[in-house]
């Protein structure tokens, strides 16, 4: 017998009970797309609603055997990214999955309508799924805190996770099927910004809708974690900005933003030849996807913002 440690953090939402025969399915979903746009919020008693306007920048699926991070992906083993993947453990035993403390997010509590998109946490329209039979899980986190969940389980013998390609997505050079033996046994599973340089905490939580209808929501009760009660307005050049910095870090194939840091948050040029010849570039034999050159500098599960925090239904 074995012990399987599972972290999740980040955009991800835990049903509970939800999927048939699954006591909890944890949906990470394709939050990879820039968005930006404006929502009301409705918690003041005899005023009108308060406009906010927000961006988000891509987040990135990611697992990984190892709190340590900036290791670039690799092709069929860990660490990886999660782009179209079912993934359980297949030698989980023991008791049936139950949760001993449940304290996190819930997604129903900033909207006044809510229902979950039944082609993304049963379709396969999402950037993953994992799916949780056996063990004990809890959240941590209490109050205005950060939130993540833990499950703890055992296993017959070295925990093995397999990793299946869910349906119309896109295929994988390892197969539709393989497994592999988690030798430290420890998983991190996070969906979180590519890069802490373009964070934009406040609003961050509002990916975690992307398992709703209707996706991201334009009317809450009250700001969602990690979003101030008067957020300050987003201005065409910031949200520029931002977008110039995104742009930078694609055409260094998954720098660090570097242009836009040394500039002290504005694009001032082009790359000089000589320097871009010293930035890291994907292995010439491996076709990476654009998730995968983003996932190679994915930030660590800690420390996270309220913002950051994974969310559970119901």
């Amino acid at each position: 017998m074995a012990q399987l440690n599972i972290t999740f953090a980040g955009i991800c939402t835990h049903l509970d009970g939800i999927v048939s025969g699954v006591p909890m399915r944890t949906v990470l979903p394709n939050a990879l797309s820039v968005r930006f746009g404006e929502l009301w919020i409705a918690d003041l008693a005899n005023q009108s609603p308060r406009r906010a306007e927000y961006y988000l920048m891509p987040h990135v699926p990611y697992i990984s055997d190892s709190p340590i991070w900036g290791v670039p992906p690799r092709p069929c083993r860990l660490p990886r990214v999660l782009d179209g993947r079912y993934l359980k453990i297949v030698n989980a035993t023991g008791e049936r999955l139950h949760f001993a403390m449940k304290d996190g997010y819930s997604l129903t509590d900033y909207v006044f309508d809510f229902a979950l998109d039944d082609d993304v946490v049963l379709g396969g329209r999402a950037a993953c799924y994992f799916d949780i039979f056996h063990g004990c899980a809890w959240t941590e986190g209490t109050g205005s805190e950060p939130r993540i969940t833990r499950v703890r389980m055992e296993t017959d013998g070295t925990p093995r996770l397999a990793i299946a390609t869910l349906p119309g997505s896109a295929p994988s050079a390892c197969g539709d099927y393989y497994e592999i033996e988690i030798q430290s046994n420890e998983l991190f599973v996070t969906n979180l910004d590519y890069d802490t340089a373009t964070e934009y905490r406040n609003f961050d939580f509002l990916f975690n809708y992307l398992v709703a209808e209707g996706g991201l929501p334009t009317m809450l009760k009250k700001p969602t974690p990690g979003m101030p009660r008067d957020p300050s307005q987003l201005t065409m050049k910031y949200l520029g900005e931002k977008l110039k910095a995104l742009g930078e870090y694609i055409k260094t194939d998954g720098g660090k933003v570097q242009g836009y840091l040394d500039s002290g948050g504005r694009i001032g040029g082009r790359i000089k030849h000589e320097e871009e010849s010293r930035l890291p570039r994907p292995s010439s034999g491996v076709d990476l996807s654009m998730a995968e050159r983003i996932g190679a500098s994915v930030q660590a599960p800690v420390a996270l913002d309220e913002s950051c925090s994974d969310s559970h239904v119901p």
